[in-house]
């Protein structure tokens, strides 16, 4: 892990209960069905979840853009089984990676799936790790399109499309069905006040945004293992204003995945 962490069920477990963590949404890598888990990721919803997730954890089941479009009913097969595991909580979406626009046609029965069960779709926004990936297909304003033809879907865009904060909250504050999560926007091991000092200028021009887009559609996140949990807290705890803090830590994600609120006892 970047953050020196590592990397096992107990760990991060451990991790989530020292950090009073109520409830953590895994994100699927969406890898090609004919692949096989990394050595280097848990497999948590994996490939093969049939034996669900354990607690407490949900996930978001990873979808191969490739996958879907050149074995579409094999595909839709695996994601209405997943749909139906009680710890599967949305689906995942990678258009920089996979070079895809998150409106192409490929994309219908996932979107219909994800209509007819409540489940929120999480799109990869903003800038990409690799090189390789293509920031065009990754952009927020791609979003726009996809939550307009599909009102009853729920998206989110993953990251607030870092750096472009203007665009996503744009696209947040015009639809109804659109959230963002604030993943991301630090790695490693870091003290969060120095990094206040570094990137105040970059927090102070977000915090304008998040505004806009407004605090009851973003919600809190971390993309570990690339941060150590503890610090990323804090950043967020520092960044977001404290009156809302509960709608952002907290209640934002229950109304956003549904399942999680129903688990926990909990009605946004």
């Amino acid at each position: 892990a970047a953050c020196g962490d590592v990397n096992t069920l107990e760990f991060v477990q451990s991790t989530l209960a020292r950090c009073g963590v109520a409830a953590a949404v895994a994100m699927g890598s969406g890898e090609p069905l004919t692949g096989s888990p990394s050595d280097c990721l848990m497999d948590l919803d994996g490939l093969y979840p049939d034996e669900g997730c354990p607690a407490p954890f949900w996930t978001c089941a990873g979808v191969s853009f490739e996958s879907l479009r050149d074995d579409t009913a094999r595909v839709m097969e695996h994601l209405q089984r997943c749909a139906r595991l009680p710890r599967v909580a949305g689906f995942k979406l990678y258009p920089g990676y996979q070079h895809f626009y998150v409106s192409d046609p490929v994309l219908e029965p996932l979107y219909d799936l994800a209509a007819d069960t409540g489940l929120p779709v999480v799109i990869h926004t903003g800038d990409t790790v690799s090189p390789r990936g293509k920031v065009k297909y990754s952009h927020p304003l791609t979003v726009d399109d996809a939550a307009a033809d599909h009102p009853k879907v729920r998206f989110v865009l993953a990251h607030m499309g870092y750096p472009w904060f203007a665009d996503a909250a744009e696209v947040v504050y015009k639809n109804e069905n659109v959230f963002a999560d604030l993943s991301g926007l630090a790695e490693g091991h870091f003290s969060p006040e120095t990094f206040l000092v570094a990137n105040g200028a970059l927090m102070d021009y977000l915090v304008m945004w998040l505004g806009t887009a407004g605090w009851d559609k973003v919600m809190y996140g971390t993309d570990w293992p690339l941060v150590r949990m503890e610090d990323y807290l804090e950043l967020m705890r520092l960044v977001v204003p404290t009156r809302w803090h509960d709608d952002f830590f907290y209640r934002n994600a229950l109304r956003v995945f549904p399942r999680l609120g129903a688990a926990l006892g909990q009605q946004p």
